[in-house]
């Protein structure tokens, strides 16, 4: 299980800026705090989510509200906090898939540069990529050669996905809809 929260959660992100930007003199925080989980409820993000907003109350005296507000690989969410007002009462729990996304998808709600400030590294994991035997690339470079000169066979094992886009080195990309 703390393998998957590590997995599925890499940062906590604020909102559009941070508290430091409030005009008022008032300790932080002075109301209650969104935490927008950008995944579903009980799952690992929000279990995370629900820990570290626990805490958080019991330090600093206020209310963290944990929102979930799954769908759409995580955008959904992500796009709901990128509108938030960038007074620093909305947090987005999120993970890799904020940068991932911005290449899956030919339209986000949000920019994963612009729209947040990292503020902590919640978890960190260690990524594997991995082929079926079949596939004759055994290393990185194999599988772009490969998935350069095999276009066609890679987007049809890929139908079931609604939108692929895989980016290969030199800037190409194979695209489907």
């Amino acid at each position: 299980m703390r393998k998957w929260i590590a997995t599925s959660i890499g940062l906590a992100l604020l909102a559009g800026g941070t508290a430091q930007g409030q005009t008022s003199k008032a300790v932080y925080p002075n109301r209650p705090v969104r935490m927008i989980v950008p995944f579903g409820a009980g799952g690992p993000g929000d279990i995370f989510a629900r820990l570290i907003g626990q805490k958080l109350s019991e330090q600093l005296g206020q209310q963290f509200v944990i929102e979930n507000r799954p769908g759409a690989g995580g955008n959904i969410g992500a796009g709901v906090a990128a509108r938030a007002p960038a007074d620093g009462y909305t947090l987005l729990v999120g993970s890799s898939t904020l940068w991932v996304n911005a290449i899956l998808y030919p339209q986000i709600p949000y920019d994963p540069v612009r729209d947040f400030e990292p503020i902590i590294i919640g978890a960190t994991s260690r990524e594997v990529l991995v082929v079926h035997p079949s596939v004759p690339a055994k290393t990185v470079q194999e599988l772009v050669a490969y998935s350069i000169s095999n276009t066609q066979t890679i987007l049809r094992a890929a139908r079931p996905a609604r939108a692929l886009r895989l980016s290969l080195r030199g800037g190409r990309s194979l695209q489907q809809s």
